[in-house]
């Protein structure tokens, strides 16, 4: 979140530079200028820092390949500790696009869940292999509602997939 608020600041920074130097500079916007540019250099800095610090993530644990959910490329779980609790990543790997959800919870409380979805762009006349791959981006994203049923069973049943004692880390 942090990272995502230096940026979109770091981004309005750099628009009022490119504002200041399409209007008549004199001395005044040339000094404002230069003042916006150590600002920016501090700014940048500081957020790194500052995000570097607080994703302080701990894989607890990581199953790959689970033949009951079976995909054209394979699968990924992982359980990992973050600072509001835990995440369980579950990653999908399909013949033309990854499916990656993750719930987030603390102890039994489930209080976010999302979904992304990447597409992959192929080499010419090679779709449907993961060798021939020549680019992924983002395709869609989503946000559950925390009351849909069909959403909280998959959490459940990812969940189920860990150790209690693995769990019990996520106070």
């Amino acid at each position: 979140m942090r990272a995502r608020a230096c940026a979109l600041f770091l981004f309005d920074i750099g628009s009022i530079q490119s504002i200041v130097s399409k209007i008549n500079c004199d001395s005044i916007s040339i000094m404002t200028l230069k003042i916006f540019r150590q600002l920016t250099i501090l700014i940048f800095c500081f957020c790194t820092i500052s995000t570097a610090v607080s994703a302080a993530e701990k894989i607890l644990q990581s199953l790959s390949n689970l033949e009951e959910y079976q995909t054209h490329e394979g699968n990924t779980f992982k359980l990992i500790r973050i600072e509001q609790g835990c995440l369980i990543e579950a990653h999908f790997f399909l013949s033309f696009e990854q499916k990656i959800y993750n719930y987030y919870f603390n102890t039994q409380t489930l209080y976010k869940a999302t979904e992304k979805t990447l597409r992959y762009e192929y080499k010419k006349d090679l779709e449907g292999s993961l060798d021939a791959v020549t680019k992924i981006y983002p395709y869609s994203s989503a946000i559950y509602p925390l009351t849909d049923v069909e959403m909280r069973q998959d959490f459940n049943e990812y969940k189920a997939l860990f150790p209690k004692a693995q769990l019990k880390k996520c106070t």
